[in-house]
């Protein structure tokens, strides 16, 4: 009989990433992470592992991609908070 060299398939690896790691990963503030995942449906939803949320990095990177894809609005002359100056 003869040996044969059987190994198992390798299985793709998935990495998940806390609510601290995605906002390091975008470097914002935790205050965005919510608002985002509140306010743009194409935001990825986190899976619960235990009772952690956590997101697929690889559904966080698709999501990049999309809004690098996105046109930009063009920007306002004044936003909501700024200044009006009076001379």
């Amino acid at each position: 009989m003869s040996e044969q060299n059987v190994s198992a398939p390798a299985l793709p690896t998935e990495r998940y990433l806390s609510i601290a790691r995605v906002c390091d990963k975008f470097s914002r503030a935790k205050s965005w992470l919510y608002y985002t995942m509140k306010n743009d449906p194409t935001f990825p939803k986190p899976i619960r592992l235990g009772t952690w949320p956590v997101f697929k990095e690889s559904e966080l990177e698709a999501w990049l991609v999309l809004q690098a894809q996105r046109p930009q609005p063009a920007p306002q002359e004044r936003g909501k908070f700024s200044r009006k100056v009076i001379v």
